[in-house]
Order: structure tokens, then C-alpha cells, then sequence
């Protein structure tokens, strides 16, 4: 076998053996209804209600969306997993609190919905749905009635966040067992 023939049959293995064997995307977007958990498109003002009966100004940040690809490729593989995630924050400017505020898909298409403050992590049990609509509940706390929402418990359920679909965080409770409520 000459030079010509061994360097045409390397250029050839090269050729055929790059690439991908598979071409596959895996595309886990969030459904309607877990969008409408974080509905804000503009920064909105929003107000809440302490249990002192003080009203205090927010402002629910416009969600940001992001399509995150996860790339779990090989050498012999070009699968691309991507998953949808929203996000925003709300801020309580004069009362120094924040907190960041996120629904996401996983790899797997489960769904997770989660809150933080800075300091406490908040995060609904068992997330391991496809769809976060499977999570609704009712919860009565504090002389109030919340129906067909999210609750995210601290990780020690000493405090947790109340959402609602098309309306974000509806009430906050705190360690100290104050509370904030959205005003209507």
C-alpha cells in the first residue's frame, strides 16, 4: 500500500468516525401554568400588609427567562438537554428584605419552584412532578384562607412563602411569626 492510499483511507476514517452517531434535543419547557407563577413582564409595584396593619410598598422585578442547555454530550454523542427557568425578584426597598423568586424544568422534565431571601431557602416538598399544577393546595394561616396555591417551607418549616398562580408571592410568614400579606 503506498503513502497516497494509507493518507486517503486515514482522511476517510477521520471523516466518518467524527460526529455525532446521535442528534438528539431534549427540550423541557415550563406549561402555561407554571410560567403564571412569576406573571411579571414589567416591574410592577405591589403592596403588602403587615400584621401590625401597616401597609408596605414592593416591587415584583420583571422575570427574566432563561433556556439553559445542560449539555450532557460525550465523544460519541451530541444529545443537548434544554430547560426552560423564570425568574425575578421581589424587593421590599424600605424594609431591607429581598428575595429572589424562581420556576424552573429539570433534567427529566420534573419541575421546581423555589424562594430565597439571601439567608432561608424555600422550596415546595417533593417536587418531582412534571407539572407543578399537582402541587396546589389550600392553607389556612393567620385568619387567612389561600386557596389552589404553592407553599415553599424553610428547610427547617420554621417560615414559608404562599404563591398563587398570576400573582407571585401572596404572603410571607416569618420566623418570628409576623407575617406579610399581598393586598388585593
Amino acid at each position: 500500500m503506498n503513502l497516497r492510499n494509507l493518507l486517503f483511507l486515514l482522511a476517510l476514517t477521520m471523516i466518518s468516525g467524527c460526529g455525532c452517531t446521535d442528534d438528539v434535543t431534549l427540550d423541557y419547557q415550563l406549561t402555561d401554568f407554571e410560567k403564571s407563577l412569576i406573571p411579571f413582564d414589567s416591574d410592577t409595584e405591589v403592596e403588602f400588609i403587615t400584621d401590625g396593619q401597616v401597609i408596605i410598598k414592593a416591587l415584583n422585578t420583571e422575570k427574566t427567562i432563561e433556556i439553559m442547555d445542560l449539555n450532557f454530550s460525550d465523544d460519541e454523542s451530541c444529545m443537548s438537554t434544554l430547560i426552560e427557568i423564570h425568574e425575578n425578584e421581589l424587593i421590599f426597598e424600605n424594609e431591607g428584605k429581598q428575595f429572589g423568586y424562581r420556576v424552573a424544568k429539570n433534567h427529566g422534565n420534573s419541575s421546581n419552584i423555589g424562594a430565597t431571601d439571601g439567608i432561608i431557602s424555600y422550596c415546595a416538598e417533593e417536587t418531582t412532578t412534571e407539572n407543578l399544577e399537582e402541587r396546589l393546595t389550600n392553607i389556612s394561616t393567620d385568619g387567612f384562607e389561600f386557596n389552589n396555591v404553592i407553599v415553599l417551607n424553610s428547610i427547617d418549616n420554621s417560615t414559608f412563602i404562599v404563591c398563587k398562580a398570576n400573582r407571585g408571592i401572596e404572603f410571607i410568614k416569618n420566623s418570628d411569626v409576623s407575617y406579610l400579606k399581598r393586598v388585593e
